[in-house]
C-alpha cells in the first residue's frame, strides 16, 4: 500500500458544465452540504449559452473556482483542462445533473488517510424528480478488477476519489467522446489497486437529455474498437481473458445493429 496521506486533505471537485442549468443548483448544494468541509469546486464551464454561469456565481462562495472555456470543446478535453486547475491532493468528479450523499467525501477521506489512492463506491439511479430506481453496488474489492470491468463496467465517475498525482500522470484520452471514463478505469486498474466502498455515494440522474441515442451507436462501436486495440498494445492480454469476451460482444452487437 502507498504511504499514508494527510488526515484532512484538500479535495478538488471537478464539475464539467455545458448548458446544465436545469439541475445545477441541486448538484452544487449537495457539495456544500457535505459533512467533509475541506474541498474546492473546479467549475469548468464549456462555453455554455444558458444560465449556468449565473447560477454558479449566485452562490458567491470563494471555494467555487469558476473557469469558462473560450469555445466548446469535447468532454474529455474539458476534463483534462479542469484537472490542470486542481489544487487538492485528491480529485473527485460530479456531473451537473447528479447528487452526492452528504457523507460521500468524509467516508472516502478516511480511506484516503489509510493510504488508498483510488476509491469508489455505489450509486443509485434516480429520475428528474429524484424518484429512486436501481442501486448499483460492486461486490468485489481489488481481485481481478480489470477482467471484471471488461465484463461489466458499472463504476460511476461521480463516486470516484483519485489521487491528483495519478490523474496528472494518466489523463483522459481525448480521442474518446463516449468511453473515456471506462478507458481510464481500465488503464488505472492495470497499475493500481482500487478500493471499493460498498455504500451508495452518488445519486445518478437519468433523464431525456443524457440518454444515448441510436445516432451514437456507430461512434460507440468505433470507440470500443479503438479501446480494445489499445489494450492489445499496452497490456499482456493473456492475463486478461475477459478482453476476448468484450471483443466478441462488441462485434456481435455491431453486426446486429448496423448491418
Amino acid at each position: 500500500m502507498s504511504r499514508i496521506t494527510s488526515q484532512n486533505p484538500l479535495i478538488s471537485i471537478i464539475m464539467n458544465c455545458y448548458n446544465s442549468e436545469m439541475f445545477l443548483k441541486e448538484a452544487i448544494d449537495s457539495v456544500i452540504q457535505q459533512t467533509y468541509k475541506n474541498w474546492e469546486i473546479i467549475f469548468w464551464d464549456n462555453n455554455s449559452s444558458d444560465n449556468s454561469s449565473k447560477i454558479v456565481k449566485s452562490f458567491n462562495n470563494t471555494k467555487i473556482k469558476y473557469f469558462c472555456s473560450l469555445f466548446n470543446e469535447p468532454l474529455y478535453s474539458a476534463r483534462n483542462r479542469a484537472i490542470e486547475k486542481c489544487q487538492g491532493e485528491f480529485i473527485s468528479f460530479l456531473d451537473c445533473d447528479d447528487l452526492w450523499d452528504k457523507e460521500k467525501l468524509e467516508i472516502q477521506s478516511k480511506f484516503a488517510s489509510e493510504g488508498h489512492q483510488i476509491i469508489f463506491g455505489g450509486y443509485q439511479v434516480v429520475d428528474k424528480n429524484l424518484k429512486l430506481y436501481e442501486k448499483v453496488l460492486r461486490k468485489e474489492d481489488n481481485s481481478h478488477l480489470t477482467n471484471k470491468l471488461l465484463l461489466r463496467n458499472n463504476i460511476s465517475i461521480g463516486t470516484m476519489l483519485i489521487k491528483t498525482k495519478i490523474l496528472n500522470e494518466n489523463k483522459f484520452d481525448e480521442k474518446f467522446n463516449l468511453l473515456g471514463d471506462f478507458d481510464l478505469w481500465i488503464r488505472l486498474s492495470l497499475i493500481y489497486r482500487f478500493k471499493n466502498i460498498k455504500k451508495i455515494l452518488e445519486f445518478s440522474r437519468k433523464h431525456s437529455n443524457n440518454l444515448t441515442t441510436k445516432e451514437d451507436y456507430k461512434s460507440w462501436l468505433y470507440e470500443k474498437r479503438y479501446f480494445y486495440q489499445n489494450v492489445f498494445k499496452h497490456a499482456k492480454v493473456l492475463n486478461y481473458p475477459a478482453i476476448f469476451i468484450f471483443i466478441f460482444i462488441t462485434e456481435l452487437k455491431g453486426f446486429l445493429k448496423i448491418r
